[in-house]
C-alpha cells in the first residue's frame, strides 16, 4: 500500500519519519491535523489545524505493528539510512486529493533551504520520495560549501496542479506545509514564478517569484553566473588559460538555469551545442542572441546530447543524466553543470563509485553542488534581506564562492588523486555529519 493511500485509509492526514542515524534508530508517528472542512485560504490569519486536544494520533507501537505501513515503508527508511536524513513528512489534504513531501536531510548548520518541485502522480512514490531526499542531500553539501547556515531540504507534491475552482485553497494549503516544514524555499520544476506569486500569499518562506510580488525573481541566472566562473575556473585549472572562447561546450537543457548559462557562453566567446526536451526553448534561444552569435550555436535531438564530443558537458535540466550504462557513450573531457544530482545514484557511496568511472575513463566530474551555490545563495538573500535585497550582491558572493570552491576542490583532486567529487565530500561532510558521521 502507497504511503499516501495508507494515511487515506487510517484517516490521517501527516505521516512522519525521524531518524537518528548516529544510533541507527528511527521514529514513526502518524495524526490527522485538519478535516475535509478545513479552509485553507483563510491561512496564515486563521490556522486550519484542528485544535490541540482534537488532533488524533496513533502510536508507534501500533505503527510499527502495521504490516501495511511497513511495506510502503521499507524501501524509504532504507534510502533515509544511507543517506543519514533526518525527517521526512508526508502530508495529505483528502477533500483536496493533495500530497505534500518534505525532506530535511540535516539541521546540523540550521534550517533546511532547498526548493519545492513537482512529480506527476503516474510517477512511482517511493521514486519520487527518493529524488526529494537525494536532492535535500545535495542540498546539505551546497550550503556548507556556500558558507550559509542552513542545512539541506527538499519539498515536493505528488500530483498535478490545482483544478479550476480550488487555486486558493491549493495554495495556500502548501503555503502552510512549507511553514510547518521549517525550511525556506524557490520554485523548482514543475512549479512557475507565476504559482511562487501566489504561495507567496501565504507564507513569506519562499523566494523566486515575479517582479509583480515584490520578489527579485528566478534565482537561475545567478546560479547560471556562478556555474559560468567555474567553467573558466576549471579550464585555468587545467591549462592556465580560464577562457572558454572557442571552446566546445555542449549544454543539456535551456531552462532557468540552462538558458543564462549558454547565454553567458556564447556570449564570452565559446562554441554550443544546446539541446532540450521543448523545441520552443531551443528557439528562443536562439532568437534572444544577436546574429553574429547565431552560427556558434548548434541544436542537436535531446537523445544525442550525452554523446556530444565536447571539451565540456553541461548538464542543465533533470537529475540522474549520468548513469552507468551511458559511460560508454560520453564524449566529453569534463562534466561541470548546474542540474542537481547528476548522477543516477542513490547515495554518496553510490555517486563516489560513479564518479571513479568516470576518472578511469579520464572525464572529470565536478560536482554540482560546488558550481551552483548561486541560487542559495540568492534564495538566501532575498529571504533574508527582504526589499532591502540587491541582486548584484548576490552575483558577486557568487562568484567568490563559486571560484573558490572550485579551484580548492580540483588542487586537492590533484593532490590526493581522487575525483573532485570525493575530496568535495571530504571537505564539507564533517560540517554536516561531524566526527561521529564519518
Amino acid at each position: 500500500m502507497a504511503l499516501f493511500d495508507w494515511l487515506r485509509a487510517r484517516g490521517m492526514t501527516r505521516l512522519t519519519v525521524l531518524q537518528d542515524w548516529r544510533q541507527n534508530a528511527f521514529e514513526v508517528y502518524a495524526v490527522r491535523e485538519w478535516d475535509e472542512s478545513a479552509r485553507w485560504s483563510e491561512y496564515p490569519e486563521k490556522d486550519p489545524a484542528l485544535p490541540k486536544a482534537r488532533v488524533r494520533s496513533l502510536d508507534a507501537s501500533r505503527l510499527l505493528g502495521d504490516a501495511a505501513l511497513q511495506n510502503g515503508l521499507a524501501d524509504v527508511l532504507d534510502l533515509m539510512r544511507l543517506g543519514r536524513h533526518e525527517r521526512l513528512d508526508l502530508a495529505y489534504e483528502p477533500a483536496r486529493d493533495i500530497r505534500f513531501i518534505a525532506a530535511v536531510h540535516s539541521t546540523g548548520l540550521g534550517p533546511g533551504a532547498g526548493g519545492l518541485r513537482r512529480h506527476e502522480r503516474r510517477e512511482p512514490l517511493v521514486r519520487v520520495i527518493a529524488d526529494i531526499l537525494n536532492l535535500a542531500r545535495g542540498m546539505s553539501f551546497k550550503c556548507a560549501a556556500a558558507g550559509i547556515a542552513h542545512g539541506g531540504s527538499k519539498l515536493g507534491v505528488h500530483g498535478p496542479l490545482p483544478a479550476v475552482g480550488q487555486e486558493e485553497d491549493y495554495y495556500a494549503f502548501l503555503g502552510y506545509c512549507i511553514d510547518r516544514s521549517g525550511t525556506f524555499t524557490g520554485p523548482d520544476m514543475g512549479f512557475s514564478l507565476e504559482d511562487a506569486d501566489r504561495i507567496r500569499r501565504y507564507t513569506r518562506n519562499i523566494v523566486g517569484g515575479t517582479a509583480e510580488s515584490g520578489s527579485s525573481g528566478a534565482t537561475g541566472r545567478t546560479a547560471a553566473y556562478g556555474v559560468a566562473l567555474s567553467v573558466e575556473e576549471a579550464l585555468k585549472f587545467q591549462d592556465g588559460i580560464g577562457s572558454v572562447e572557442e571552446r566546445h561546450i555542449a549544454v543539456q537543457g535551456l531552462g532557468l538555469l540552462g538558458q543564462p548559462l549558454a547565454d553567458y557562453l556564447v556570449r564570452w566567446g565559446a562554441r554550443l551545442t544546446v539541446s532540450d526536451i521543448l523545441p520552443e526553448a531551443v528557439a528562443r534561444f536562439r532568437e534572444s542572441l544577436p546574429g553574429r552569435l547565431l552560427p556558434c550555436v548548434q541544436a542537436v535531438p535531446p537523445e544525442e546530447i550525452l554523446s556530444v564530443s565536447c571539451d565540456i558537458l553541461a548538464p542543465c535540466a533533470l537529475g540522474g543524466v549520468i548513469a552507468r550504462a551511458s559511460l560508454p557513450g560520453l564524449r566529453c573531457g569534463m562534466i561541470l553543470g548546474g542540474a542537481n544530482n547528476q548522477l543516477r545514484a542513490g547515495n554518496e557511496a553510490e555517486e563516489i563509485a560513479l564518479a571513479r568511472e568516470l576518472a578511469s575513463r579520464d572525464i572529470v566530474f565536478m560536482p554540482d553542488w560546488i558550481v551552483n551555490a548561486g541560487g542559495v545563495i540568492h534564495g538566501k538573500l532575498e529571504h533574508t534581506l527582504g526589499p532591502e535585497f540587491d541582486p548584484e550582491e548576490a552575483l558577486e558572493m557568487a562568484a567568490r564562492t563559486c571560484v573558490a570552491n572550485t579551484r580548492l576542490v580540483l588542487e586537492r583532486s590533484l593532490i590526493e588523486q581522487s575525483p573532485p567529487l570525493e575530496v568535495a565530500y571530504r571537505l564539507f561532510g564533517e560540517a554536516i555529519y561531524g566526527e561521529a558521521g564519518e
